[in-house]
Protein backbone atom coordinates (compact mmCIF):
# COMPACT_ATOMS: atom_id res chain seq x y z
CA UNK A 1 0.00 0.00 0.00
CA UNK A 2 1.58 3.28 -0.96
CA UNK A 3 0.03 6.45 0.67
CA UNK A 4 0.45 10.11 -0.62
CA UNK A 5 0.20 13.46 0.66
CA UNK A 6 -3.16 15.81 -0.95
CA UNK A 7 -2.88 17.54 -3.97
CA UNK A 8 -1.46 20.68 -3.05
CA UNK A 9 -2.77 23.65 -4.90
CA UNK A 10 -0.34 25.97 -5.85
CA UNK A 11 -0.84 29.65 -6.24
CA UNK A 12 1.08 29.56 -9.00
CA UNK A 13 0.58 26.61 -11.37
CA UNK A 14 2.53 27.54 -14.62
CA UNK A 15 5.72 28.46 -12.15
CA UNK A 16 5.28 25.41 -10.18
CA UNK A 17 5.18 23.09 -13.57
CA UNK A 18 8.19 25.18 -14.72
CA UNK A 19 10.40 24.47 -11.55
CA UNK A 20 8.81 20.62 -11.43
CA UNK A 21 9.87 20.09 -15.09
CA UNK A 22 13.58 21.49 -14.32
CA UNK A 23 13.78 19.43 -11.64
CA UNK A 24 12.76 16.01 -13.44
CA UNK A 25 14.77 16.76 -16.35
CA UNK A 26 17.76 17.25 -13.98
CA UNK A 27 17.21 14.12 -12.45
CA UNK A 28 16.74 16.25 -9.16
CA UNK A 29 13.03 13.96 -8.63
CA UNK A 30 11.53 11.29 -10.01
CA UNK A 31 8.50 11.35 -12.80
CA UNK A 32 6.67 9.09 -10.38
CA UNK A 33 7.79 11.43 -7.72
CA UNK A 34 6.17 14.79 -9.55
CA UNK A 35 3.00 12.58 -10.30
CA UNK A 36 2.20 11.49 -6.61
CA UNK A 37 3.08 14.73 -5.68
CA UNK A 38 -0.22 15.64 -7.38
CA UNK A 39 -2.22 13.02 -5.85
CA UNK A 40 -2.00 10.48 -8.52
CA UNK A 41 -0.71 7.01 -8.96
CA UNK A 42 2.16 6.94 -11.39
CA UNK A 43 1.63 3.73 -13.21
CA UNK A 44 -2.00 4.72 -13.62
CA UNK A 45 -1.35 7.86 -15.51
CA UNK A 46 1.78 6.52 -17.27
CA UNK A 47 -0.51 3.55 -18.42
CA UNK A 48 -3.25 6.47 -19.73
CA UNK A 49 -0.68 8.30 -21.55
CA UNK A 50 0.47 5.26 -23.33
CA UNK A 51 -3.14 4.50 -24.72
CA UNK A 52 -3.49 7.76 -25.74
CA UNK A 53 -0.44 8.33 -27.47
CA UNK A 54 -0.85 4.61 -29.32
CA UNK A 55 -4.30 6.09 -30.65
CA UNK A 56 -2.38 9.09 -31.99
CA UNK A 57 -0.08 6.98 -33.40
CA UNK A 58 -2.41 4.31 -34.89
CA UNK A 59 -4.16 7.46 -36.37
CA UNK A 60 -1.39 8.98 -37.86
CA UNK A 61 -1.64 11.99 -35.04
CA UNK A 62 1.48 13.86 -34.04
CA UNK A 63 -0.10 15.92 -30.66
CA UNK A 64 2.13 18.96 -29.62
CA UNK A 65 2.66 17.89 -26.37
CA UNK A 66 4.16 14.44 -27.86
CA UNK A 67 7.99 14.84 -26.36
CA UNK A 68 9.07 11.58 -28.86
CA UNK A 69 7.92 13.70 -32.10
CA UNK A 70 7.72 17.51 -30.81
CA UNK A 71 10.41 20.06 -28.86
CA UNK A 72 9.58 21.66 -26.08
CA UNK A 73 8.18 24.73 -28.40
CA UNK A 74 6.33 22.14 -30.85
CA UNK A 75 8.63 21.83 -33.37
CA UNK A 76 9.00 18.88 -34.92
CA UNK A 77 12.16 16.74 -34.24
CA UNK A 78 14.59 17.11 -36.86
CA UNK A 79 15.82 13.29 -36.11
CA UNK A 80 13.08 11.67 -34.45
CA UNK A 81 14.53 9.84 -31.47
CA UNK A 82 13.76 6.14 -33.18
CA UNK A 83 14.51 7.08 -36.48
CA UNK A 84 18.45 6.65 -36.14
CA UNK A 85 18.03 3.22 -34.52
CA UNK A 86 16.11 1.59 -37.10
CA UNK A 87 19.30 2.61 -39.43
CA UNK A 88 22.16 3.07 -37.58
CA UNK A 89 25.10 4.17 -39.63
CA UNK A 90 23.18 3.77 -42.54
CA UNK A 91 21.94 6.38 -45.56
CA UNK A 92 20.05 7.58 -43.31
CA UNK A 93 22.62 8.92 -40.33
CA UNK A 94 24.34 10.76 -43.80
CA UNK A 95 20.90 12.53 -44.47
CA UNK A 96 20.87 15.64 -41.84
CA UNK A 97 18.54 18.57 -42.23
Amino acid sequence: MEWSTPKFESVNPWQDAQTDLLETRAGFVSLPEQIAKRGYNAEDVLNEHKKILDLADALGLVLDSDPRKVTKTGLAHANPPNEDEADPGGAGANNRE
